[in-house]
């Protein structure tokens, strides 16, 4: 009576050594695969990590990309204003040569100008001594004329004193030469002063000779 219960016991124990083998193992598995699923949302959550990393360093590097393209766009602004300045300073120095060059121009113009001027002024006066060489020739010729018609008067006096000597005789005219002497004189010092008087009022040689 004994054998048959411990027997049904012990297969009741090795059931219940099967069955509780059997659940750690099940538990084992589960444990397993709890693990690997908490292994797999682990690399899953890395895979979101590095995925959450890599767009945010694709947006660190699309900043400093359009950084740096803002900076070559403001270099390259800035390379079009000095661009600019010089082409601005190129023109104001061709603006300042070109004025330059038309006062130069307008210099030499007044220059030319100004010699143009002088030059007539050198001919008009070139005229002007040409005229008084000219009126003094005049002057000399009408000097000489009137010296020769002195000279033809003296020649006619002259023979009419030769006249008067032989129709009157030497010695009646002896009596006469002093008042044809003093008659001459008086006539030559008045033509004389005449002379002085239209040529040479001012000068004080004139006035000497007259008083003389």
């Amino acid at each position: 009576m004994l054998n048959p219960r411990i027997s049904r016991l012990c297969q009741a124990n090795s059931l219940l050594n099967l069955s509780t083998s059997r659940l750690c193992q099940v538990l084992l598995l589960l444990l397993l695969l709890l693990l690997l699923l908490l292994l797999l949302l682990l690399l899953l959550l890395l895979r979101l990590l590095l995925l959450l990393l890599l767009l945010l360093l694709l947006l660190l590097l699309l900043l400093l990309l359009l950084l740096l393209l803002l900076l070559l766009l403001l270099l390259l602004l800035r390379l079009l204003l000095l661009l600019l300045l010089l082409l601005l300073l190129l023109l104001l120095l061709l603006l300042l040569l070109l004025l330059l060059l038309l006062l130069l121009l307008l210099l030499l113009l007044l220059l030319l100008l100004l010699l143009l001027l002088l030059l007539l002024l050198l001919l008009l006066l070139l005229l002007l001594l040409l005229l008084l060489l000219l009126l003094l020739l005049l002057l000399l010729l009408l000097l000489l004329l009137l010296l020769l018609l002195l000279l033809l008067l003296v020649l006619l006096l002259l023979l009419l004193l030769l006249l008067l000597l032989l129709l009157l005789g030497f010695s009646r005219v002896v009596a006469h030469t002093r008042s044809l002497q003093s008659f001459t004189f008086y006539l030559t010092s008045y033509l004389y002063t005449r002379y002085c008087t239209l040529h040479f009022e001012k000068s004080d040689k004139c006035t000497n000779l007259h008083n003389a």
